[in-house]
């Protein structure tokens, strides 16, 4: 799961990046030339340092991407994710202007915050096992995590991400025993 945070929180980074510095540009008169590193997006000469920081980071999204799925073929998994030619191809099959990668990573956002909402559905169903498996109710499990237990409900039935809460409700699946709520503080 944190692979595919980290793949959205940099998505989201590089689309802001390289929409603030080529509005910037565009503001300063300086037109787009021609590829400054590999086939990274079109940008002025003037942004080569930019560039290089770009790729170093769209590198490491590709990183927890490909940590995260596993395709069956080359080809579905360029045919989702696209910039991740980046790696193995320069000559890849996407358009090298701004608008256009700035278009892929809309569409790559767009799989990765589903992929991302999925995983926490899994964690509510898991949650509401370990909680059924335990014997345990709604409210020990919001006194345990730190909340109420309308947020439990709602993590259980997928209308709300854990978010922060994550860990909390991992260590609760986890636990092993069931432990009275009265025990559950003074144990050392």
């Amino acid at each position: 799961m944190n692979d595919i945070k980290n793949a959205l929180r940099l998505t989201a980074e590089l689309e802001e990046a390289l929409r603030s510095r080529f509005d910037e540009a565009m503001r300063d008169g300086v037109r787009p030339t021609r590829p400054v590193y590999g086939r990274i997006p079109n940008l002025p000469e003037r942004d080569a340092a930019f560039a290089v920081q770009f790729k170093q980071k769209l590198l490491e999204r590709n990183r927890h991407i490909r940590d995260h799925f596993t395709w069956k073929d080359e080809e579905q998994k360029l045919k989702l994710f696209p910039l991740l030619e980046i790696e193995s191809s320069p000559t890849g099959d996407y358009d090298t202007t701004v608008a256009g990668f700035l278009q892929c990573f809309a569409r790559e956002r767009t799989l990765l915050e589903r992929e991302f909402n999925t995983d926490f559905a899994k964690l509510g169903k898991e949650l509401r096992q370990a909680r059924k498996r335990k014997n345990e109710t709604q409210q020990d499990v919001a006194d345990f995590v730190g909340c109420d237990t309308s947020t439990i409900s709602r993590i259980e039935t997928g209308r709300q991400v854990p978010d922060l809460r994550a860990g909390a409700i991992k260590a609760y699946i986890e636990r092993q025993e069931k432990l009275h709520p009265t025990e559950r503080y003074s144990r050392a």
